[in-house]
C-alpha cells in the first residue's frame, strides 16, 4: 500500500516527520517518512535536520 506522498521533483517533497504504523504475521512497524539532508540551502538542512530527530524521539528503538 501506498501512504506517504512521492514524486521526482528537483526540490523536495517531504517537509514534515510523518508515519504509518501497521501490523504483518503479528508483529508491529512504523515506517517512518522523513525529510532528506541533500538541499541547496543551509536552513532547509537545518530544519530537515529537526524533523528527523523528531523521528527517533518518537521512536527512540528504531532502526
Amino acid at each position: 500500500r501506498e501512504v506517504f506522498k512521492h514524486e521526482c521533483s528537483p526540490s523536495s517533497v517531504t517537509h514534515a516527520t510523518e508515519f504509518q504504523a501497521y501490523t504483518a504475521d503479528g508483529d508491529s512497524y512504523a515506517v517512518f517518512n522523513i525529510p532528506g539532508l541533500l538541499e541547496d540551502d543551509q536552513d532547509a538542512v537545518d530544519r530537515n535536520k529537526q524533523e528527523i530527530y523528531k523521528a527517533f524521539q518518537q521512536s527512540p528503538n528504531s532502526v
